[in-house]
């Protein structure tokens, strides 16, 4: 029996996509704020880390298991990035469903004879909005829970617009998480996420 290829080939693409749709290859939370700058206007601060191997900076993420949700993968690697140190926001991966999130493909790789767009290594960040008490405590919490094998070697809390601009490492993870978020932060997602952070606040 004879297959129309194009109809084929759409019914693989298809198929890549669904997959994407299902499961992320990458999942992070990035905890946010808004402090009051000098001039009056509300400024977002995103929370970052220090990769301890590789010295560059990165968000609270990490792969995504067979078995795993994105959600729940964000969840899991966020408690081990964090060390925990926020279990009074987030008690477990339902407390992230209400939030904002956003994913975007990473790359798209052509395959066999008829060039077959498969879409790989995506990710999804989900945007956790806290208190600006958080801001002026986190470091020195992080720091009171270091163990000498963590994986992270610091938090930081770093103004929105910053997380933008290039660095001057190598980590070629950072440059796909930068170029991600620069994607990612429109306008219109700043709104969303002030609206967001405004509610969690007032609860």
């Amino acid at each position: 029996m004879w297959y129309n290829l194009e109809i084929l080939q759409d019914m693989i693409v298809q198929f890549a996509k669904n997959l994407h749709t299902l499961r992320s290859k990458r999942a992070a939370v990035l905890p946010f704020t808004f402090i009051l700058s000098k001039d009056g206007k509300y400024e977002l601060w995103v929370l970052l880390a220090t990769h301890k191997k590789s010295k560059e900076i990165t968000d609270l993420g990490g792969g995504v298991k067979r078995q795993e949700s994105d959600i729940e993968a964000a969840y899991r690697e966020f408690v081990e990035e964090s060390n925990g140190i926020f279990s009074d926001v987030v008690g477990s991966e339902k407390d992230l469903y209400e939030c904002v999130s956003v994913s975007r493909l990473r790359d798209e790789k052509c395959i066999g004879p008829l060039k077959t767009k498969v879409y790989i290594e995506g990710i999804t960040s989900i945007f956790l909005p806290m208190d600006p008490s958080h801001f002026y405590t986190t470091t020195n919490a992080f720091m009171r829970t270091k163990k000498d094998d963590d994986e992270i070697s610091n938090l930081l809390w770093v103004k929105g617009q910053d997380i933008l601009q290039p660095t001057n490492n190598t980590y070629k993870m950072w440059g796909f998480i930068r170029k991600f978020y620069y994607e990612a932060l429109t306008p219109e997602l700043l709104d969303m996420l002030y609206v967001s952070w405004i509610d969690a606040v007032r609860r």
